[in-house]
């Protein structure tokens, strides 16, 4: 359930850290983390990582102190050390818990990072890929492509859990909202056939007296109908609902180029 927020307020671009971030981590694996099994958090912290949490004869060990006060690799490495301790103690429920939860903290608290499912935190891909994301969601912050952002944001948000299908299923939505928007009752479904009609008359206009341009232009309306056809096989409702996840290079890929088409969508109907 979203709150506001994750609604309301413009999140900026991905970061690496924050307060918030290790206090919600540290709070949960305070919790989730069984009592009786928690020395063997702090064996893995000395023998894996090297470091040691301070104890206070009158609290004890206090592992959310850990989260907030360490090193950003440490409380990162610490993050794939819970899921073993829980898994090797036989909570495979609590693992599955924690990864779950972590993967939603580090999407709300809008942090460039991904999970994968040996619970191990990757970047979320690169600085430019964020860039380039980052610079989408200025495009479409105009309050009409508000469930274009919303799908935007989702399909974002499946790369981060590695839901790849999930991924490339709404970034497709999220382009298509955004041209209904931008050509009101023209058309029920985007397809190759509409990105000629509307998007080729847009680009004869913009360009217009620029041949070099318009000729480049309608060479990347290509693109824009092949980036349609390459999400055909993951979409609802295909033939193949079974499909294997697509690679995550796969992924980035297709989230790439939308973002791209989707800002030179809305330049070129301006």
């Amino acid at each position: 359930m979203s709150r506001y927020s994750q609604l309301y307020i413009d999140r900026g671009k991905s970061g690496q850290d924050s307060a918030r971030f290790r206090k919600r981590l540290g709070a949960y694996a305070q919790n989730i983390i069984p009592f009786d099994k928690r020395y063997i958090f702090i064996d893995a912290l000395t023998s894996r990582l090297g470091i040691s949490l301070p104890y206070n004869p009158n609290t004890g060990v206090r592992i959310a102190t850990f989260f907030d006060k360490s090193e950003l690799r440490d409380v990162l490495d610490a993050i794939t050390l819970v899921s073993d301790v829980l898994l090797s103690t036989g909570y495979k429920m609590q693992n599955l818990q924690w990864k779950n939860t972590i993967s939603a903290v580090i999407s709300e608290e809008n942090l460039a990072y991904r999970l994968d499912e040996s619970c191990i935190v990757h970047p979320l891909v690169d600085l430019e890929f964020e860039r380039n994301r980052y610079a989408t969601v200025e495009a479409l912050s105009d309050v009409r492509f508000g469930e274009a952002r919303s799908d935007f944001d989702a399909a974002f948000g499946h790369l981060r859990t590695g839901q790849g299908k999930q991924a490339i299923r709404m970034m497709f939505p999220a382009v298509e909202t955004a041209a209904k928007v931008l050509h009101p009752g023209a058309f029920a479904r985007l397809g190759p056939v509409e990105v000629d009609r509307y998007f080729g008359a847009h680009i004869q206009r913009k360009y217009e007296g620029n041949e070099p341009a318009i000729t480049s232009g309608r060479r990347m309306l290509f693109l824009f109908k092949e980036w349609i056809n390459a999400s055909q096989p993951y979409r609802h409702g295909q033939e193949v609902e079974d499909a294997a996840e697509p690679p995550v290079e796969l992924v980035v890929m297709h989230l790439s180029t939308g973002a791209a088409l989707l800002r030179w969508m809305i330049d070129l109907s301006a």
